[in-house]
């Protein structure tokens, strides 16, 4: 049998190209499935910034745990609480450890027209000046004030046969804080 002839022969090229087409579907299938993975984290994340800013903006200042209204962590004293708060919800799949929230407490001012919100940082209290120029300490958690939530969660995106790659994933809420 002349070269010309063995190259020609087709035999066995069905493995070759059902090999290649594998590979390429299963590529395609592994980011299907991240991709999925992400949109879920996503979705954890936002849930995760509202139910912490609802979870802090119902215990505010004036929160109490008496018997009739019992509620857990009343009032929420720091930043801490909001995080831990976080760590517990929970949701199958995800690691607590990777998810992070920066919490910050907002006072109307009323010094200006209209009023604006100032922030106290993920302090629950801060100084300022009154219109005499008096130096005052004003709370954060007033009822009427403002709280913003940003839940950060590191997803391990995880590419086959390369190191794992933390994609992070952001949401913010704010709610005012009630009586």
């Amino acid at each position: 049998m002349s070269p010309w002839k063995r190259v020609r022969n087709e035999e066995g090229s069905a493995i070759i190209e059902t090999a290649l087409s594998s590979l390429i579907i299963l590529g395609l299938l592994f980011g299907m499935f991240e991709s999925f993975f992400a949109l879920y984290a996503y979705h954890f994340t936002s849930y995760a910034a509202r139910e912490a800013t609802r979870y802090a903006s119902v215990r505010g200042s004036n929160c109490s745990g008496n018997e009739v209204t019992s509620m857990a962590g009343c009032p929420v004293t720091s930043s801490a609480d909001v995080q831990s708060y976080i760590r517990n919800i929970g949701l199958p799949g995800l690691s607590s450890n990777d998810v992070t929230a920066n919490v910050t407490w907002h006072y109307r001012s009323n010094t200006n027209s209209p009023a604006t919100w100032v922030s106290c940082g993920g302090n629950l209290t801060t100084t300022t000046t009154d219109s005499q120029g008096n130096t005052v300490t004003v709370a954060c958690n007033e009822p009427g004030d403002r709280i913003t939530v940003q839940v950060i969660y590191a997803m391990p995106l995880v590419i086959p046969f390369y190191k794992s790659i933390p994609l992070s994933m952001t949401s913010t809420s704010s709610l005012v804080i009630a009586d």
